[in-house]
């Protein structure tokens, strides 16, 4: 009788204990369900930006939001996701692991990092005890976070023989541009990849190859303890105002790269002196003929920080009679040819008349060459039969003048309309009426008429050219002579095709010079001076105010002279082109 009971005992005690651990087991399972749900509600939260509901004190008592922990991250996305559970102290405490990702830059590498939360169990269910740490490994009490863009050093703008153009001088600045804090509209039109505050390049070439020079931005995230509490912070601008900082994470920026230009910083100086009296706005752009490059693009303090030397759009008068001569040589004509220069032309039935005093024993049946030397208007436009809009556009074409500038910033050469009327097409034989030019393109036409072949202008030196641009740059060496014969290239550049009628273009401009308008260049120490003055009329007085031009080649060196409202070429104009010739010389 004793065996039994005790055998029924026995298997009433294994029940029991069995049941025991079935409700131990379950009570487990279900904590760790509950924990998971709340480890989920607790990631949410820190991805909102807000203390988890239901939080309790732990190291320190939870803040009322998170704000000023905050503040110093901007709108920096953070996600936050739960990562594993685990019960101990037999299910009465709960450690959630949370992973956390702030994309500081989309084009970065994100801050990664783990963080463990502690959840206590309470007749409530799971309760988290607060810890700064949850938002970041170590995050005091008295800290915040900070992220910071950090920007590597700048590139320089590199001239010939490495001479450094400082965005902070103002030597060729309406060109080269400035440097400054982001404007949030600059930053806006940087699809992101500028910032407001960063230092960028706001005009010019300084803007326009930002990228290259600015290289890429890297952060830093930093603990900051005020001590005290206080709020503020730096956003993505910087660390603020703090008593000290301890980095979390960093990538560095990467160095900007030097950009080459061919500027050659003493004809730069020269010619911004030279315009540094001239009131209106005025230009002067001088282009090494034999491989295009572009020495100076000054424009003076009347531009008011516009690059008129490379962005202005004029009718560019008498200097154009250079491509007209081109239509007509390349038609069939010699510079002996004869032309009519009468009192008056007239095309579409408008009169058109010489300048004022133009010279009479120079009118009647003349030389083409003449015509161009002394600047006759009307036996351009009595010739409108030969010059044609095709003859023109492919004249203006061979002498650069219709290219698509691609200088690395922002240019304009010049442009021919060919559908007109008569009148127009008369006035643009002359360089009026619709024909529009720079002073970077007029530049670019005596370039070409100097070297004989179609000229690219050149600014950016790709940096196999480097050694190249080295040492100063020739300016009255071999290049175009007085018969417009070529000589070898000091930077051998794939040139363009050979300008139709180059030798006697070029005989027709030192005509200009020898016995024309442009007689004062003939003393000019060096090489033989090319030259074409050029007065351009505008406006409704009466009579008319005027543009001055001067184009000019001296052995490799092509230049052009603008002035906005002037006398005229030879006589506001000219002398200016004549102190920056003798200035180049010296």
């Amino acid at each position: 009788m004793n065996k039994v009971w005790a055998g029924i005992l026995g298997i009433a005690l294994a029940v029991a204990i069995a049941a025991g651990g079935w409700w131990v087991s379950g009570r487990f399972a279900e904590r760790v369900s509950q924990a998971r749900a709340d480890a989920q509600a607790v990631a949410a939260a820190l991805t909102a930006g807000r203390v988890p509901d239901g939080a309790g004190a732990g190291v320190v008592e939870p803040p009322d939001d998170l704000s000023r922990v905050l503040a110093g991250m901007g709108s920096i996305p953070h996600e936050v996701a739960a990562d594993g559970v685990d019960l101990t102290n037999g299910g009465d405490v709960a450690q959630i692991g949370l992973r956390h990702t702030w994309r500081v830059q989309a084009d970065k590498p994100p801050w990664t990092y783990r963080t463990t939360a502690h959840l206590d169990w309470t007749d409530d269910g799971w309760r988290l005890a607060w810890d700064p740490a949850v938002l970041a490994p170590g995050l005091g009490a008295t800290e915040r976070l900070s992220a910071e863009r950090l920007q590597g050093q700048r590139g320089r703008v590199l001239g010939v023989g490495d001479e450094v153009f400082d965005p902070q001088e103002p030597l060729a600045r309406p060109l080269l541009g400035r440097v400054g804090p982001a404007t949030k509209k600059v930053a806006d039109a940087s699809g992101g990849r500028v910032h407001e505050g960063d230092t960028t390049g706001l005009s010019g070439l300084q803007a326009a190859q930002d990228a290259t020079l600015s290289g890429a931005v890297g952060y830093a995230v930093r603990a900051v303890d005020d001590g005290d509490g206080a709020t503020g912070g730096a956003g993505d601008g910087g660390a603020g105002s703090h008593t000290s900082a301890r980095e979390l994470h960093r990538v560095d920026p990467v160095d900007g790269t030097d950009v080459r230009v061919s500027l050659d910083r003493r004809v730069q100086e020269v010619a911004e002196r030279v315009l540094a009296a001239v009131g209106p706005a005025s230009a002067i752009v001088a282009i090494r003929p034999s491989d295009g490059h572009v020495l100076a693009a000054a424009s003076g303090p009347g531009s008011q920080g516009y690059s008129t030397a490379t962005l202005g759009q004029y009718s560019p008068g008498s200097t154009f009679k250079m491509v007209t001569a081109e239509a007509l040589l390349a038609s069939g004509m010699t510079p002996d040819s004869p032309v009519h220069c009468t009192p008056t032309a007239t095309a579409g039935g408008w009169p058109f008349r010489n300048y004022s005093d133009y010279p009479p024993y120079r009118l009647g049946t003349i030389p083409l060459r003449t015509a161009i030397a002394e600047s006759c208007n009307t036996a351009l436009i009595n010739a409108a039969d030969v010059a044609t809009p095709q003859a023109m556009t492919a004249a203006a074409t061979a002498l650069g003048l219709l290219a698509e500038p691609s200088l690395g910033t922002l240019a304009y050469l010049g442009q021919f309309p060919t559908d007109v009327n008569s009148t127009q097409h008369g006035a643009g034989l002359i360089g009026q009426g619709h024909v529009l030019a720079s002073p970077l393109g007029m530049a670019t036409v005596a370039a070409s008429v100097g070297a004989m072949h179609t000229v690219t202008p050149v600014l950016m030196l790709p940096a196999e050219e480097a050694e190249e641009a080295e040492g100063p740059a020739p300016t009255v060496s071999p290049g175009a002579t007085a018969t417009g014969s070529p000589s070898p290239s000091p930077s051998p550049t794939p040139s363009g095709p050979p300008v139709p009628s180059g030798p006697e273009l070029a005989s027709i401009m030192r005509g200009v010079v020898a016995g024309g308008t442009a007689s004062f260049l003939r003393d000019v120490p060096g090489e033989p001076v090319l030259a074409k003055t050029g007065t351009a009329e505008y406006g409704t007085e009466d009579p008319p105010r005027t543009r001055a031009w001067m184009i000019g080649v001296q052995g490799d060196l092509a230049v052009s002279v603008f002035v906005e409202d002037g006398k005229s070429g030879s006589g506001t104009a000219g002398p200016l082109l004549e102190r920056f010739l003798r200035g180049v010389a010296r």
